[in-house]
């Protein structure tokens, strides 16, 4: 939802932008949009070749799995590897993440930091989707 956004807030700025997506049939139709397809985040040389002669890249966290820091990793292993010259990450709130935030999310986010420190990186603090609150209530409210 919030790459979406952000890419038709891009398409009505009228500026030209590569998607990366893992279904190109659920890739949003935008004027200026060149849709490329990776497998996923862990599909290191999928993202490599998706993001060949992109300058910036908006990093949107992957869905939760026991894996999804070295499927950032690998996203961001990628983009460096694409030349790709500056990465906005959405990133966890926090100082520290996890220790404010101690659950999964905050540290997965916290387990990807290091590799983005090694490019021009803008880290986007996002506390929560707004989709996932409704999981965190029981049915007794």
């Amino acid at each position: 939802m919030v790459g979406g956004r952000v890419a038709e807030l891009l398409a009505e700025r009228g500026l030209a932008q590569r998607l990366v997506v893992r279904d190109p049939a659920r890739a949003p139709r935008l004027a200026g949009a060149e849709v490329r397809v990776a497998a996923g985040y862990g599909a290191g040389d999928e993202m490599r070749r998706a993001l060949d002669g992109v300058d910036t890249l908006f990093l949107v966290p992957g869905r939760e799995a026991s894996d999804r820091v070295a499927q950032h990793t690998t996203a961001v292993d990628a983009a460096v590897a694409a030349d790709v010259r500056r990465i906005v990450y959405l990133s966890f709130l926090g100082r520290h993440l996890g220790d404010v935030h101690p659950g999964p999310p905050a540290l997965d986010h916290r387990g990807a930091h290091p590799r983005l420190r090694c490019r021009f990186v803008h880290l986007l603090r996002m506390s929560q989707y707004m989709d996932f609150i409704p999981s965190m209530v029981s049915p007794e409210g």
